[in-house]
This record gives structure tokens, C-alpha cells and sequence, in this order.
């Protein structure tokens, strides 16, 4: 048995000198960014992951670099991978905005808020509320988006105001009262096809259908 013990300290002593020296040439020389950069500079990136070169691939806190990585705007998550002995893979996955929330704050497409340095000029559906909360006028949006659907109609923006609700489309902005909407809207769409017939320019009109019966139009 003295013998047996001999030789296992002997494999142990030669694995662990084997494992040091993996340890002490194991350096980074190569990191590879991955993911789509619709919104993010990937130079902010770059910058971000380029300290980690020349370190020693196990030394590298992964939870401290990913960390980092999503206190960067527009970073919605971050996985950062080793790739003995010499590689590390980074990859960078967006927040995607659906909808600019209270003209501050934009929402994914997992319905979470998030914050960005500047707001984009590009085409985001604008939601926006003084009494519901952002999920709340999700579900709205995508209620009422649901009814016009059969006309192709595509809602562009949504504001409550209390009882106030401004429908925003292409072409038109339906105001409506929000305890009425459901009835008022649907009685809208019945009609919908004769009011194209009426008034069919490219004008942008202003629906009013807050009347006890019909609707106004400017």
C-alpha cells in the first residue's frame, strides 16, 4: 500500500506541475465579438474587451467583465466564454425598441424599460400614460391594434390621459373617451369603409368620436 501511495502522490505532483505550466501560458491573444450592432457602436465594445489581452486567460473575473459590458446603453445581456487556451468569446445581444415610453424611456420587445443617452429619430411606436403603467398600455396597444386590423390600419402611437385616448395613425388621430373606447371604436370600424369613400385625400384628419352619437371630422 506504501507503494500504491507513492505513485498516486507522484501522478498528483507530475498533474499538478502539468496544470501550472498550462496556467502560466494560457494568455489571452485573441478575443472574438459576436452579435448584431443595429444600435451599438461596437468600437465601445472593442474598447471595453481589448484590456482583457494579454492576461492570463484564468485570472479573468467572466461575471466582472460581463458586468461591465451590460452597463453599456443599448446592451440588453452579455456572455463572455473562455476558449482555451488562448481565445475568449464575447457576445453582445441588444435591446431591440418596440415603444418610446412617456417620451423618455424605451421598451423592448420583452416589454422591459430601459434608457439610453440620447433618444433615436427613427420610427418607434410612442406610447404614453399619467395613470397606467407601461405593460398596462401595452395590452391596450395591442387591443386596440387587434381591431384594426381588418382595415390594415397600423397604430402608430397611443396617449391616456385619464379618460382621454388619442388613437394615432398614418393618416388620422381618433380621440375617444377610454371608458367608451371599446364600443365607440367598433362602431367606427362599421362605418370605416364608407368614411374612406367621403374622404379619401392624404390629408391627415382628426376623428372625434367623444359625441353621444356619430363622430366629428376635421
Amino acid at each position: 500500500m506504501y507503494k500504491y501511495l507513492v505513485i498516486s502522490l507522484a501522478v498528483i505532483t507530475i498533474a499538478y506541475f502539468s496544470f501550472s505550466d498550462k496556467l502560466s501560458h494560457s494568455i489571452i491573444k485573441e478575443i472574438e465579438i459576436s452579435g448584431e450592432f443595429n444600435y451599438i457602436d461596437i468600437k465601445v465594445i472593442e474598447n471595453k474587451v481589448e484590456t482583457l489581452l494579454d492576461k492570463n486567460i484564468y485570472s479573468v473575473s467572466l461575471q466582472d467583465v460581463k458586468s461591465d459590458l451590460e452597463m453599456i446603453p443599448w446592451v440588453r445581456s452579455a456572455q463572455v466564454s473562455l476558449i482555451p487556451p488562448e481565445n475568449v468569446l464575447v457576445t453582445i445581444n441588444e435591446h431591440i425598441p418596440e415603444f418610446l415610453w412617456n417620451e423618455k424611456t424605451y421598451i423592448n420587445r420583452k416589454g422591459d424599460l430601459f434608457k439610453t443617452p440620447t433618444l433615436l429619430n427613427k420610427n418607434v411606436k410612442k406610447i404614453s400614460s399619467n395613470d397606467f403603467t407601461h405593460k398596462e398600455m401595452i395590452t391596450l396597444f395591442e387591443k386596440l391594434q387587434s381591431l384594426f386590423f381588418d382595415h390594415s390600419l397600423t397604430i402608430i402611437g397611443l396617449k391616456k390621459d385619464s379618460d382621454i385616448l388619442k388613437i394615432y395613425l398614418d393618416d388620422m388621430t381618433i380621440t375617444v373617451r377610454y371608458s367608451k373606447y371599446e364600443k365607440k371604436i367598433n362602431d367606427f370600424i362599421n362605418v370605416y369603409p364608407e368614411f374612406r369613400k367621403k374622404f379619401f385625400s392624404k390629408k391627415k384628419y382628426k376623428i372625434d368620436l367623444r359625441y353621444s352619437t356619430g363622430f366629428a371630422v376635421q
